[in-house]
């Protein structure tokens, strides 16, 4: 094991001394789209529902630059005014370098779509190569440190969750194992599970939620969120990063703490004492498995260079869905090992479960 911490720490200083910077830079073009309305183009407003959006790519002197067009649904694409294809596709990339020879240097494109399009089904956005600055100022680009933060935070991660298996692969294993999530058996013997608030359990809690806070960090910084809160934690260089994602993870890890007395004050005044750790250590376990299921469509994404904008949406989708599949299970759970009839249960799971998150929702938006 010291090795592989010492190689962890070894590629953690090989990267940090020779990260380059990016080579291309991206620009999404949503707020040159406009509309044809009254016999004129007008800027485009996304409570209107248009389905057919309209924008410019005027000459330019950089080469390989591309366009990438992401949709929700189907789309016609027309270029200076003929059409150009019937995508069927919910990814599309293309030269502009090979449809300035073809066409003219000033290009016109128009998207068409039978179902009415936004900026939350639709997302457009302009690769542009890096260039030196003695060259032109179109390549000027700051770096915003976002790579640097999401590699280095994950790699720290690493090394926690194998410090931490190694020095409790057993109780790794059991907060890994999803199939006790929704087992309708109270199966809570490994787990150290007498004792929620000892120093192991407690270790695992934070480790959790400064996962969680990284992952929220990526969606923030590359998915063009609209949750007001988001705005606090964007950053610009990877320090600042660093700096709100510990703020971020703290600020979880007192949100995981409050849920633990939340459950603890309403198992006793619902006389549901056998359920605490139940309950509590079963909701890890489901934070832990939404963010191992994220963190593998966020790496997914990235490697195939696709945009976060669109797929966000898709990620707190999943989140919802096993959400709400745990909330049955939990339900199926406390019916199957108590005695208490439908009324009670469901009272009790929307004081701990329901309510709280639908107030952390309204407060966050």
């Amino acid at each position: 094991m010291p090795k592989t911490y010492f190689l962890l720490c070894f590629l953690f200083l090989n990267y940090f001394c020779s990260a380059q910077k990016q080579l291309f830079s991206s620009d999404n073009i949503s707020s040159n789209w406009k509309i044809y309305k009254n016999r004129e183009y007008q800027p485009y407003i996304a409570t209107e529902g248009a389905k057919a959006i309209h924008f410019e790519m005027k000459k330019s002197r950089l080469k390989k630059e591309f366009l990438e067009i992401h949709s929700l649904h189907n789309f016609n694409l027309f270029i200076n005014g003929c059409l150009t294809l019937k995508s069927t596709k919910e990814f599309l990339r293309l030269n502009l370098d090979s449809l300035r020879l073809k066409y003219s240097q000033n290009l016109s494109f128009t998207i068409y779509s039978p179902t009415p399009l936004n900026d939350k089904t639709i997302s457009i956005i302009v690769f542009k190569p890096l260039i030196g600055k003695a060259e032109s100022e179109l390549g000027k680009r700051t770096n915003d440190g976002f790579l640097d933060f999401a590699i280095l935070a994950f790699m720290i991660l690493l090394m926690v969750f194998g410090i931490l298996f190694r020095a409790n692969p057993k109780l790794m294993f059991d907060y890994l194992n999803v199939a006790k999530i929704f087992s309708l058996r109270q199966r809570e013997e490994n787990l150290l599970s007498n004792r929620v608030a000892s120093s192991t359990n407690i270790l695992y809690y934070i480790f959790t939620s400064f996962l969680i806070a990284a992952l929220l960090m990526v969606v923030i910084q590359q998915g063009n969120t609209s949750i007001n809160a988001a705005q606090y934690f964007k950053f610009d260089s990877a320090l600042k990063g660093f700096l709100n994602w510990m703020l971020l993870g703290l600020l979880i890890t007192g949100l995981l703490f409050c849920k633990l007395i939340i459950i603890y004050s309403f198992s006793m005044l619902f006389k549901l004492r056998g359920t605490l750790q139940l309950h509590f250590f079963n909701f890890v376990r489901v934070l832990i498995l939404i963010s191992i299921i994220i963190s593998i469509i966020l790496l997914a994404l990235f490697v195939g260079y696709q945009s976060l904008t669109l797929y966000k949406y898709v990620l707190f989708f999943i989140a919802n869905l096993i959400f709400i599949c745990w909330i049955i299970a939990t339900y199926l759970k406390l019916l199957t090992n108590t005695s208490f009839r439908f009324f009670h249960l469901f009272s009790y799971l929307c004081a701990t479960e329901i309510i709280p998150i639908i107030v952390l929702l309204k407060i966050i938006s």
